[in-house]
């Protein structure tokens, strides 16, 4: 698809298993984007691959500078392999697309954690190597609510439905909606409609098993 005058910077975001990836993916092929994937960039960068903190840090900075220079050349891109937990990523997500007028695109794929931890105990590759069901748990723990202005998808769905529901989101937030919201709206407050979250409450916290809230 020729390059928007206004480039859209797609983030799926959710636990280990959710279906980011797939999504991704797939919307990559539908709309002619590019996709920058943290997990592929970070089995590049370290082929050995351990479970190391600062593996996924370098690598989710290439990634960032990966998406900034398509967005510098107005082109869009899905940024993919990060689940966007923390809200400390999340900001600098919007910042990047702030910087070049970015529409940010936010997809929340809410997945209970049972859900997750089946999906990935299921599958056989992947290149993150720390990618366990323990891991699903881990994250659920430090999910911050979603942001304000993220699209809720339920990721049970087929993924024909979600992936229809995503076009569509993505077609809306083109056809009008603003660009990035400032780094302030990054988390989501009470009420907001379309999420199942109040308030300042972790989304997973009372799904996720066998928790204690830090």
């Amino acid at each position: 698809m020729p390059a928007p005058s206004v480039p859209v910077l797609i983030a799926p975001l959710g636990l280990p298993g959710a279906g980011k990836s797939a999504l991704a993916r797939a919307l990559a092929r539908r709309l002619g984007l590019p996709r920058v994937c943290r997990d592929a960039i970070r089995a590049a960068m370290f082929p050995e691959g351990t479970a190391a903190a600062a593996e996924k840090r370098a690598a989710f900075a290439a990634a960032l500078a990966a998406a900034d220079a398509h967005l510098r050349a107005r082109r869009g891109c899905v940024l993919d392999g990060a689940t966007f937990a923390r809200g400390a990523d999340r900001r600098r997500v919007a910042a990047l697309a702030r910087r070049h007028g970015a529409r940010l695109v936010w997809l929340w794929l809410d997945c209970p954690p049972a859900l997750a931890r089946g999906r990935v105990a299921r599958q056989r590759a992947h290149p993150a190597p720390d990618r366990t069901p323990a891991l699903v748990d881990a994250v659920a723990a430090r999910f911050a609510p979603p942001p304000a202005d993220a699209i809720r998808l339920d990721a049970g769905l087929p993924r024909n439905r979600l992936l229809a529901q995503a076009l569509a989101a993505v077609s809306r937030a083109q056809g009008g909606s603003r660009p990035a919201a400032a780094v302030a709206a990054c988390e989501m407050p009470a009420g907001v409609r379309g999420h199942p979250v109040a308030g300042r409450e972790p989304p997973y916290a009372p799904r996720a098993r066998g928790l204690r809230r830090t």
